[in-house]
């Protein structure tokens, strides 16, 4: 077994193998490692890392994922419907540990030039702690976007940077008016591509999201099959660009928003017991009404909702004829700095502060001072967009090329001061909640879900042991000590974390972690981690290739 040799924000940190202990289920996997990355350690020198199969200056290091792992992260997952499949387990899964996880992500990317194009696929995994087994489902969205591309081989719609390969200029142009109409909110002419999230509602189903308002798809939750696409009941709120990142709320309720090409933004609810009977908040004009700012995702509190409008534009141009702009389509202009538009939920009363430029894909946490005045909201912030441009599948396909850095993110807070004056600058930007030489390239940030909207102190996050191209490691931040503990996937590629706090839970870290991961030689498991100390717990091996995913939830058994 090769040695770790852990890379942390670029800079070399000692690591130290600390295999889980083997459990009656079986030998847990014995490639993973965990190491603790901190101020302190953080300029111990290491050996440089080398390939056991190479004794070339030039080959691969171990962190770099092989090409099994791309082959199969960045490929195509069976289109038949697989359901309560049996998962091989090592290890031992917490006892406690009983319910279903289910996750949303491209299934079919052989066609596609970007990570964020693919046909979403809900893949299911069935836990049963107590009896130490986990049977996995796979089973495709049913959006006319995949109905069309299955039956016919080619796209019906664009997605995020692959355009349909045309058959005359005839089809090209009624592509672009039909494009036009459609981000206009005019038609359905967008993609209903349900690629993104999958978020369980209290009737039971859950709702498969991507980021247009007709990609919006009612789901089984036991037998992952799409019920039908949500239509919204006569509420007048236009536009179909929003967000596959509704924010729940103590009541039930979910908060999302939708974005209008020269109107602006709407902010709603949907109410707990009534998912498509959405109700309107607050209006929030665009700085640029025809280039509105591109919102992935949104903090919120139980009175707040923060609308991040971030210097990275929607080239309207360039969705619509083609070509690429500074991230994909999109245009960057960070003269114009970020502007957080802070709105009341409880009267849809809106003030806005200025910050820094930067770029987020997800946000953290957010919570209010006891004594109300003071909004902290916690981002995975990227100076720019790059990372946009990172994810396109060349890039990600690619063999180990020496320099090759993919774009960075850190674990930053901002702090609202909410009785300032509208318009007013946000004291001190965005500052690190854990020193930036120690934080690893990271996304998916994650609390507890019971911290959501309180004052917490653990992040657990997908990240980076350096070099790679992509996410191959699972990361714990602590903002109190300031330090990061990484769980490492040599040669092989991992998804978003969740983290289940256990049941009666004396600490906050007190749960698992688990985590969808395609492992060097290419097999896809589901990984349980111990949310304390990130030791590999159980590891269930499934009988079929899966591709790197986005988003999913735990839904606890009853």
């Amino acid at each position: 077994m090769q040695a770790l040799q852990a890379r942390c924000a670029g800079l070399p940190v000692g690591g130290r193998r600390s295999p889980p202990p083997a459990a009656a289920g079986g030998t847990a996997h014995p490639a993973a490692a965990t190491v603790r990355c901190s101020a302190a350690s953080s300029t111990q020198k290491a050996a440089p890392s080398s390939s056991s199969s190479s004794s070339s200056s030039s080959s691969t290091p171990a962190s770099w994922p092989s090409a099994e792992a791309r082959r199969a992260g960045y490929g195509s997952s069976p289109r038949e419907p697989a359901l309560s499949v049996p998962a091989h387990v090592t290890g031992r899964l917490p006892a406690w540990l009983r319910g279903k996880y289910i996750r949303n992500g491209p299934g079919e990317l052989s066609e596609m030039e970007h990570m964020f194009d693919g046909y979403g696929m809900l893949l299911g995994f069935d836990i049963d702690g107590k009896n130490n087994s986990i049977t996995g489902s796979r089973r495709f969205v049913e959006s006319e976007a995949w109905k069309h591309y299955s039956a016919t081989g080619k796209m019906r719609w664009r997605e995020f940077a692959t355009a349909p390969k045309y058959a005359s200029l005839g089809e090209r142009l009624a592509d672009i008016v039909n494009t036009l109409l459609g981000t206009l909110g005019l038609s359905e002419a967008v993609t209903d591509n349900a690629s993104v999230n999958v978020f369980p509602l209290q009737d039971g189903s859950a709702v498969a999201m991507t980021e247009t308002v007709q990609g919006t798809y009612r789901v089984d939750l036991s037998s992952l099959q799409t019920l039908g696409r949500v239509q919204y009941r006569g509420d007048k709120i236009v536009g179909d660009l929003t967000t596959a990142h509704p924010q729940p709320m103590p009541n039930g309720d979910l908060v999302n928003l939708v974005s209008t090409v020269g109107v602006g933004f709407h902010v709603y609810r949907h109410p707990a017991a009534a998912f498509e009977q959405r109700q309107l908040i607050a209006k929030v004009p665009h700085r640029r009404p025809l280039a509105p700012a591109w919102v992935h995702d949104f903090p919120a509190t139980q009175n707040y909702a923060v609308i991040p409008e971030m210097p990275l534009y929607f080239n309207v141009g360039k969705l619509l004829f083609g070509g690429r702009s500074d991230a994909v389509f999109m245009d960057w202009a960070p003269q114009d700095r970020t502007t957080l538009h802070v709105v009341d939920l409880r009267d849809g009363s809106r003030r806005s502060y200025k910050a820094p430029a930067c770029f987020v894909f997800h946000w953290a946490n957010a919570w209010e001072s006891e004594d109300g005045r003071y909004l902290h909201i916690d981002a995975c912030l990227y100076d720019d967009p790059e990372i946009c441009n990172d994810l396109y599948l060349d890039p990600l396909r690619a063999e180990y090329a020496p320099g090759r850095v993919p774009g960075r993110a850190y674990l930053r807070r901002a702090t609202i001061d909410l009785q300032a004056a509208d318009g007013s600058e946000v004291p001190g930007g965005w500052q690190p909640l854990v020193p930036d030489e120690v934080c690893p390239p990271f996304d998916f940030p994650k609390v507890s879900p019971l911290k959501r909207g309180q004052p917490y102190r653990y992040v657990w996050g997908a990240c980076s042991v350096r070099p790679t191209s992509a996410h191959n490691s699972v990361g714990k931040w602590d903002t109190q000590a300031g330090t990061v503990q990484i769980w490492n996937e040599p040669g092989g590629l991992i998804g978003e974390p969740i983290y289940v706090p256990a049941p009666d839970a004396a600490a906050e870290d007190e749960g698992a972690v688990l985590v969808v991961v395609v492992e060097a030689g290419g097999a896809s498991s589901l990984v349980c981690l111990d949310g304390a100390t990130l030791q590999e717990q159980a590891r269930a091996r499934l009988p079929w290739q899966i591709t790197i995913g986005f988003h999913g939830c735990f839904v606890s058994a009853a």
